[in-house]
């Protein structure tokens, strides 16, 4: 297909937002679009989205009037919130092999044709009743997905006629007391057969391999049977497992293909890739995650993630059952896939944490004492590493907010000390929040999420990321005035709650008090560092970030935390530390 160097063209922009739209392409085994069509009321970030990724894109006039073609006909048609004309109209605009997709508003959806909170009664129809309906038209592998919350702002795809991935995501993590009450309903909808009827975005896939009346004359080639559907492919993920079971030895995880799946599809700024949550038959914990990105061609952050995780595992013979491991990290079609090893727990949110603090925060002191104390290839003043973890990460974030010089003066004061310092270089993950961290049934911690780590970084870094999340979830903070409330009580004066960690921290890894002050400083500045680089486009760099980003940068929390951290540098009391 032409779809995939439209992509590529399209990337250079940086276009992950408009692309999270299409996350339901993925849904495909081939998920590059190439001729597309769309009938219905489409909305405007779906065709923004489809005009960015497709190599062309038409709205088709809904009487479906003039004459038509066969070679007219279409790679995928998008029906929106259709009527039956216009289902029947887009199921004929579909070619052989093409694809339908069928994008339905239910009752609970928060917007209206006039823009307000309403019921939909008149146009509800249970995603079976539009199965059936393509099925009987010649589709085949037709299936029905719950976009959560809504198809503009999805971050979770379920499949609605899997009772195995529906029970999984509707018991996911403890939630909120009103997340959880809408869970309970959701289970009780669900156990009996009701849940489609209510929930607020769906969209049912069908792709045509029979041929309709039409198609039936001599001289035309129509395809065979689908063949048996224990081995057709739901997802370009299950297409390429399918492909290389024998040679990965998939089979040591799973007897059976039928893998069961809840797609995450994240929509924070930064967020390159979507995640699939794969599941055995009838299982109720995940067994392998597969990581594909939105865009084609090279992800780096995902070939830094493999090439970590095969170097963590590498530390000691049995490697690190709190961390994943490698499975397959290969192309596939015009992109990459990766898969990796599930954790067994649950994630440890905000819900979690407020639930039990200290327990959090003794699993993560616990993990990082183990993993960091395993992991210590040398220490510092190593050749270049001042310079590589500080100075060029302050020299990056320097080029971006130009206006900030005070700022970066008096950051360069207090890093000073850190050029000569005998520092330990850790495993640094970077990271170290919801949702990458997670806690197992023995209350040991989990982590996830490796493309920002450094197998030689600087210590105390994750600890303080990892404290400072605590004290906003905590805090039930929302406003940043409310996170850096939090931040401060947890860090600054004689206190302050997070002293009794970091005493113990640099007790185990050998850090004197005098480093603690020149590390926490930088941590905020590289925390900020390392999110300019995640929202560059892509292979530019962070200093090619756009103006309208550099200012959400300078909003972001974090640029706050690295100013707070620099004028309040005399409250931060270690003085009783060893």
């Amino acid at each position: 297909m032409n779809g995939g160097s439209h992509l590529s063209a399209a990337s250079a922009s940086g276009t992950r937002t408009q692309a999270a739209r299409l996350d339901w392409r993925f849904l495909l085994a081939d998920p590059a679009l190439d001729r597309v069509a769309c009938v219905g009321r489409p909305d405007e970030s779906l065709l923004v989205a489809l005009r960015l990724f497709c190599r062309s894109v038409e709205v088709l006039e809904a009487n479906g009037a003039g004459p038509r073609h066969h070679d007219d006909d279409f790679d995928v048609v998008i029906a929106c919130d259709p009527t039956g004309a216009q289902l029947r109209q887009a199921a004929r605009r579909v070619k052989l092999g093409g694809t339908l997709v069928v994008e339905v508003r239910g009752p609970l959806q928060v917007s209206s044709p006039a823009g307000k909170a309403g019921w939909r009664w008149p146009s509800l129809r249970p995603p079976e009743t539009l199965v059936r309906r393509l099925s009987r038209r010649g589709f085949e592998d037709v299936g029905s997905y719950w976009h959560w919350p809504t198809l503009e702002r999805c971050t979770r795809i379920i499949p609605l006629d899997d009772p195995t991935a529906l029970r999984f995501a509707l018991s996911r993590s403890s939630q909120g007391m009103s997340a959880k009450a809408g869970a309970w309903f959701a289970r009780c909808l669900s156990g009996i057969g009701l849940l489609p009827w209510a929930v607020a975005s769906v969209s049912v896939i069908g792709r045509r391999v029979r041929a309709r009346p039409e198609d039936s004359r001599p001289g035309r080639d129509v395809p065979g049977p689908a063949g048996d559907a224990t081995e057709r492919s739901r997802s370009a993920v299950h297409a390429f497992m399918n492909e290389h079971w024998e040679r990965l030895d998939l089979g040591r995880f799973s007897i059976s293909r039928r893998l069961s799946f809840v797609m995450l599809t994240p929509r924070f700024r930064n967020s390159s890739h979507l995640v699939f949550l794969l599941l055995p038959e009838a299982g109720s914990k995940p067994i392998l995650v597969a990581k594909v990105p939105r865009l084609p061609g090279r992800s780096v952050g995902m070939e830094r993630e493999a090439e970590r995780l095969k170097e963590i595992h590498a530390l000691r013979p049995e490697g690190f059952d709190s961390v994943p491991r490698l499975v397959a990290f290969e192309p596939y079609e015009d992109r990459m896939i990766q898969l990796q090893t599930a954790f067994q727990g649950r994630a440890m949110d905000r819900t979690a944490v407020r639930k039990d603090a200290q327990r959090c925060c003794e699993a993560a002191l616990a993990w990082l004492i183990e993993v960091q104390t395993a992991a210590r290839p040398g220490a510092m003043p190593e050749p270049g590493a001042f310079d590589r973890l500080v100075d060029r990460e302050l020299l990056g974030v320097e080029a971006i907010f130009p206006s900030e010089r005070r700022l970066f003066e008096r950051t360069r004061e207090l890093l000073r000390s850190l050029a000569s310092a005998h520092l330990p270089l850790v495993l640094e993950h970077r990271d170290l929040s919801h949702p990458n961290v997670m806690i197992g049934a023995d209350g040991r911690m989990g982590v996830i999420d490796w493309e920002q780590a450094d197998l030689k970084g600087l210590p105390a870094t994750d600890l303080f990321f990892f404290l400072s999340y605590v004290a906003t979830a905590v805090a039930k903070a929302g406003s940043r005035r409310e996170t850096m409330a939090a931040f401060d009580r947890a860090f600054f004066g004689r206190r302050s709650w997070a002293r009794t960690y970091i005493r113990r921290y640099a007790e185990r890894l050998g850090l004197g008090q005098e480093t603690l002050t020149p590390l926490f400083v930088a941590a905020w500045m590289r925390q900020v560092a390392g999110l300019a680089e995640r929202v560059a486009p892509p292979g530019m760099g962070r200093t090619a970030v756009e103006s309208e980003t550099a200012v959400w940068l300078h909003r972001d929390w974090r640029l706050a935390a690295w100013r707070h951290a620099v004028e309040n540098v005399d409250r931060l009391a270690w003085d009783d530390l060893p």
